[in-house]
């Protein structure tokens, strides 16, 4: 089958992602596949492939064809000393500034055919920081279709 190139998708979402200007003026740590550290003060956001699997009702094309449902998760943290609240609205501050740089660029930089990038939600999660202040983490959970020929 011919490859297809995962690493270099997941690189699209990162480039994407570090090009939007509102998440370079909040100085975030941008990564990929990283495993989380304490950035003090700084916003952090990592990018991580999480999951392939097969597209049910696949074509009839003598095995030539495999078509594939791709899957990352970005993850965004936010650091606040006064409050969760504030550190929430960080969080969902650059949640809303990636999603917007996602949804304008579907087909990352033509990567992705027929602009097939989805926003499948995400999840919530934070609370007290392990040494002081709060934590707000929150994710954005993407897919797109992706097809591999011989």
């Amino acid at each position: 089958m011919a490859r297809i190139n995962y690493g270099a998708i997941a690189k699209a979402l990162l480039d994407n992602v570090e090009r939007e200007p509102n998440v370079r003026a909040a100085d975030a740590t941008v990564e990929l596949n990283a495993s989380y550290r304490d950035t003090g003060q700084r916003p952090s956001i990592v990018v991580f492939e999480t999951r392939r699997s097969a597209v049910p009702l696949q074509d009839i094309a003598a095995g030539s064809r495999q078509r594939y449902r791709v899957t990352w998760e970005i993850w965004v943290a936010t650091f606040s000393a006064d409050s969760f609240a504030d550190a929430a609205s960080h969080r969902d501050e650059l949640i809303g500034h990636i999603e917007v740089a996602l949804m304008n660029n579907r087909n990352l930089d033509g990567l992705l055919p027929a602009k097939n990038l989805i926003l499948e939600g995400g999840e919530f999660r934070g609370g007290p920081g392990a040494e002081s202040g709060y934590v707000a983490e929150g994710s954005i959970v993407c897919s797109a279709e992706v097809t591999a020929t011989t």
